[in-house]
């Protein structure tokens, strides 16, 4: 028989929440959203919390829960307000009837990542995975179906290290773009006056698919890719006069060397694209990485 569960992460402004459904061994999802309260009084904002996990109780029927228990850093009045939070939804779980169970937000990230100090990105990613979904969910909604697949499987290092032998997975999303990125030489770039002709030579030797196109400083100005040209192909410009300053895409999109690779295909995933340039704080281009690099490190 299936088991429903519902998983919740509360918050005085924003609650998710999460629901699986589980038979035998195979967690199937059902929902996940999040309570959005707002910057109202406090306590219009626990009633709301109160009252919409009384509604998703009624509408999904778990016969379990399970919530993240509240950690306590060193702003005090925020942990208290917090905590009543958390008390608001306690509350509507167990007037439902519920069986409870608490989860440490360092035992969530330790079981489904594979070590505690995980950042949230990286719960996303393997919730995406575990769950075979089409999108990472919210961090909220995504802590909210951690804990209820904790409560489903009793989930522990153990258990991932079974699904993902010798925890590789785990460790792979601990990967940042630095360790991924190409540098120095294998840089496609080109100067703003560079023509196209002088661009495509560039990207074909780098093979990247795309060039960057930097200022004397190497400050990020554009991208060219191969979706740029065929625009220009549309468009029939000559290759060997036209600028590539002015057929290129202005800005672009671009990521920094300390942030997680699984930041990387989150931002590829929601731009449509395959390539982003790595930028320091002063945006100057410092690499490239491409799906293929991350596909090949097993982050996606």
């Amino acid at each position: 028989m299936a088991l429903r569960i519902l998983g919740v992460d509360p918050g005085s402004r924003v609650t998710g929440y999460g629901v699986i459904e589980v038979e035998g061994p195979r967690s199937r999802w059902l929902a996940h959203g999040q309570i959005r309260c707002g910057e109202g009084e406090l306590g219009g904002r626990l009633l709301q919390i109160f009252s919409e996990l009384g509604a998703l109780i009624r509408e999904y029927r778990p016969q379990e829960a399970a919530v993240e228990s509240v950690f306590v850093n060193r702003n005090v009045s925020s942990a208290i307000v917090l905590g009543q939070a958390r008390g608001a939804a306690i509350c509507a779980l167990a007037g439902a009837g519920l069986s409870l169970a608490e989860y440490a937000p360092a035992q969530v990230k330790s079981a489904i990542v594979g070590q505690g100090r995980a950042e949230k990105a990286q719960v996303q990613h393997m919730i995406k995975a575990l769950l075979q979904l089409e999108r990472a969910p919210p961090a909220d909604a995504s802590d909210a179906l951690a804990v209820a697949l904790l409560e489903a499987r009793g989930f522990t290092q153990e258990d991932f290290a079974l699904s993902h032998p010798g925890g590789s997975l785990g460790r792979r999303l601990l990967l940042k773009i630095a360790d991924l990125m190409h540098t120095g030489e294998r840089i496609p770039r080109v100067a703003p006056e560079a023509t196209l002709s002088q661009a495509l030579l560039e990207m074909t030797r780098k093979g990247l698919g795309m060039t960057a196109v930097v200022d004397a400083d190497d400050h990020l100005l554009g991208v060219f890719t191969d979706g740029d040209l065929r625009r220009v192909i549309d468009n029939g410009l000559d290759v060997r006069q036209v600028k590539i300053a002015e057929v290129m895409t202005r800005g672009g999109k671009g990521i920094e060397g300390h942030q997680l690779a699984v930041e990387a295909v989150n931002l590829m995933d929601r731009h449509k694209i395959t390539v982003l340039p790595v930028l320091d704080a002063q945006r100057r281009l410092a690499g490239v990485v491409h799906m293929h690099d991350l596909l090949r490190a097993g982050v996606v």
